[in-house]
């Protein structure tokens, strides 16, 4: 019998689950975002690196040689072992997964690497709660308490409001109580109660420290009140808005109107960390206070359910069970960590990898470009939707041009990128449904910037910001596609749907329209070549990037043709160029290939990350190329603004407009949601229209799952935590059993 296997659309929420305590990349949850398409790279979640790490996988026929045996327990597992406590049952269930290596687990560190982040999150921390999947048709997820017991928002009846300037209970701010658990211990016995809390916290915003994840303190919808001044500013511990408020209870006092399901998702409480050995490792670097917490084995203190047993540099890092997590013993935490076991090795050689999988030495690999021509059509494979929208982002700011121009002296026109009507020739270019299909694993096409976002999930599970009638008529109207009686599309979906982006007949007026204001403004000469310089990735181009380089310049041919540019644009995508978003802000290269993903619960707030300076540290960490500074560049919207029914124009920068709706803005109420996510769509369409930006695809993650392994959630959703999915595995066979199955198909599987 043959398998059909769900495609899980899993939509990348990392980021935003760990931004209270990571502050990742930048505050918008830039995040899960790969050098090269479809590998398994080392991965951190800011735009320049990799992605997510080793996802469900689907479960192996239950009536062929891969099941469990008759009395429903994994292969080789004694029934007489389910009557022994878990931390002495004998079977060992082991999980190989393939990663980069960390340099350190410390929760308070900028986390490099994917595996950093994953590996501690996952494995060695236990959140306050989290979003696990149910065995429910009706139901497909809930929320489970871990570290904590309940969460309450006491703001209405907390007795001292106007200590945190919240005298009126309708004001900005709310105040969350947590209740933790009584049994939480260190690996090394240590007590955790909520004062270990509000020290991590202090040592976290310790200015002295500048601690990479202090920001999600003190930005963003998490911003504790008084952190910011006590970080900048040398104010009072004691005016800052976390407190213990008992010995198992903590209270937050946010600056921003958080409800209690976003509390509960994004809070996780994953900044805890062992204060005695983390004040050990204090040390001077570069006039700052630092710590080597967290960065050896024997510094590593953790209080989720494994521990480190062994790293060995950049080859291998080995955890197995943490004995004092307070899950083995409760009834409550039976489903979840199967696994007694976890090695990650280090394996850069994609074909290494395929190779090890295909020997049941891994049990999930991530697809290459290549694999997944191989293994498309498998039973073993799934594959899920992320928030990442990839883009080539080009340096528009002609003196930044010029000067590449004298420096580079290449004979190479580089000031065309200026004009409006040649970034939108080239984007008119590209065949996107080509280019994911061709060289990448499984990507999905697209000419917007955000797909697959949530505007009020807590609300609204379904409510997608990409199916909503304003994002849809935005991009509509900016691709003059019509629709209704007398059109060819009869809906406003079927207009929006059709619309792929690529056009050569639009791409070639483009670029005559272009060529001739460019010889009429004197910057560019006929005849000139102009070869875009793209800076790809941080590491060696992978053949799927050299193979989508190539497709482009094919594409750029046939669009010239009958040009004054005939035969004369090229790109060419530069890797082991580690620091491009640097690069194009500060003028030293043309373009990038790039994206922006996480926060997939907050696409209002999100677009700042296009469109907002304040948030964002300066124009220059927009990472959308120079020449543009949102706080100063304007876009009129017309909109029924006073409810009257008659639609006014109304210009403001695109900063004002994006800070009009967040963070106590004139249109961040609940009452005005519509409103904003109008004003949002028409802020998207406009940057879109500045083509400085322009986006090709939505990257989509493909992996295959061993035969060892089922993933037990029967479905996946967004809202999904990282552990969830991760803490359901189990396992159809023992560590002992799985070698004999894999020896008795002579060493190899068959996957396809």
């Amino acid at each position: 019998m043959k398998k059909t296997v769900n495609k899980f659309l899993l939509l990348g929420l990392l980021v935003l689950m760990v931004a209270f305590v990571t502050a990742c990349g930048n505050n918008a949850g830039d995040g899960n975002v790969p050098d090269t398409p479809g590998t398994t790279d080392t991965a951190t979640p800011t735009p320049e690196d990799p992605a997510d790490p080793e996802d469900p996988a689907d479960p192996a026929d239950p009536e062929d040689t891969t099941d469990v045996n008759v009395e429903g327990l994994p292969v080789g597992m004694a029934p007489e072992s389910l009557a022994l406590p878990r931390l002495e049952r004998p079977e060992r269930f082991t999980l190989r997964l393939t990663n980069a290596f960390p340099s350190h687990l410390n929760p308070h560190a900028q986390m490099g690497s994917n595996v950093q982040i994953t590996t501690y999150n996952y494995w060695m921390s236990s959140p306050f709660s989290f979003v696990q999947a149910v065995d429910d048709t009706e139901t497909i997820f809930e929320l489970m308490f871990v570290a904590a017991t309940d969460t309450r928002d006491v703001t209405a009846t907390y007795p001292d409001r106007a200590r945190w300037g919240l005298e009126d209970p309708d004001s900005w701010g709310r105040i969350f109580e947590v209740d933790l658990r009584q049994d939480m211990v260190w690996d090394d016995g240590t007590p955790i109660d909520a004062h270990s809390y509000v020290r991590s916290a202090q040592l976290l915003l310790d200015p002295a420290m500048v601690n990479h994840g202090a920001s999600g303190f003190f930005q963003g919808p998490h911003a504790l009140v008084g952190a910011y001044e006590f970080f900048h500013e040398d104010a009072p511990w004691d005016d800052v808005g976390i407190y213990a408020s008992g010995d198992y209870q903590l209270t937050f006092v946010l600056m921003a109107p958080l409800n209690m399901f976003d509390f509960r998702t994004t809070v996780t409480g994953r900044f805890l960390v062992h204060e005695e050995q983390y004040v050990a490792g204090f040390h001077e670097l570069e006039g700052l206070t630092a710590t080597d917490y967290n960065t050896t084995v024997e510094n590593t203190r953790v209080f989720g359910p494994f521990k480190v047993v062994s790293a060995e540099l950049d080859r291998q890092l080995v955890l197995t069970r943490n004995p004092m997590w307070f899950g083995w013993t409760d009834p409550a935490f039976d489903h979840l960590f199967m696994a007694t076991d976890l090695v990650i090795d280090v394996v850069d050689e994609p074909t290494t990898r395929m190779m090890l999988f295909n020997q049941g030495q891994l049990d999930v690999i991530r697809l290459t470009a290549d694999d997944f021509e191989v293994y498309r059509f498998s039973d073993h494979l799934v594959q899920w939707e992320t928030t990442n929208l990839f883009r080539f982002s080009f340096n528009t700011d002609l003196d930044h041009l010029r000067l590449m121009e004298q420096t580079a002296n290449d004979g190479f026109n580089r000031q065309v990128l200026t004009l409006n009507n040649f970034r939108r020739a080239f984007s008119f270019s590209l065949d996107r449904q080509a280019i994911v299909q061709q060289s990448t694993a499984g990507w999905i096409p697209s000419v917007v910037l955000m797909e697959n976002y949530y505007y009020d999930f807590s609300n609204n599970p379904v409510s997608k910001f990409r199916g909503t009638q304003e994002a849809l008529s935005a991009i509509a109207e900016l691709y003059d596609v019509e629709y209704g009686t007398g059109t060819p599309h009869a809906t406003l979906e079927d207009a929006y749907y059709s619309i792929t982006g690529f056009s050569v007949s639009r791409a070639r007026e483009l670029f005559q329209a272009a060529y001739e204001e460019a010889v009429e403004l004197g910057i560019y000469s006929s005849g000139q070549q102009v070869n875009i310089q793209i800076a790809a990735a941080g590491v060696e181009l992978s053949p799927s990037m050299r193979r989508q380089n190539d497709l482009i310049n094919e594409m750029l041919a046939v669009a010239t043709e009958g040009t004054g540019f005939e035969g004369l644009v090229e790109v060419t995508y530069l890797g082991n160029f580690p620091a491009r978003f640097t690069a194009i802000s500060e003028g030293n290269v043309e373009a990038i290939w790039t994206a922006w993903g996480g926060s997939i619960m907050s696409p209002i707030e999100f677009f700042g990350v296009f469109t907002n300076t304040i948030q964002m540290g300066g124009a220059a960490g927009l990472h959308e190329g120079g020449g543009f500074d949102p706080s100063v560049v304007t876009l009129t919207i017309e909109y029924d603004w006073d409810g009257t029914g008659t639609a006014t124009p109304r210009t403001e920068t695109y900063e004002d407009w994006h800070v009009a709706i967040t963070g106590g803005g004139e249109f961040d109420a609940d009452e005005l949601l519509r409103t904003r996510v109008f004003i949002l769509s028409r802020l998207e369409a406009g940057i879109l229209a500045e083509a400085r930006t322009v986006p090709f695809g939505v990257q989509t993650i493909s992996e295959m799952g061993s035969m060892k392994i089922t993933w037990g959630a029967p479905e996946y959703h967004p809202i999904f935590d990282a552990m969830g999915p991760i803490a359901q595995i189990t396992f159809n066979y023992t560590d002992d059993a799985w070698e004999e199955f894999v020896a008795g198909q002579g060493g190899t599987l068959n996957h396809q």
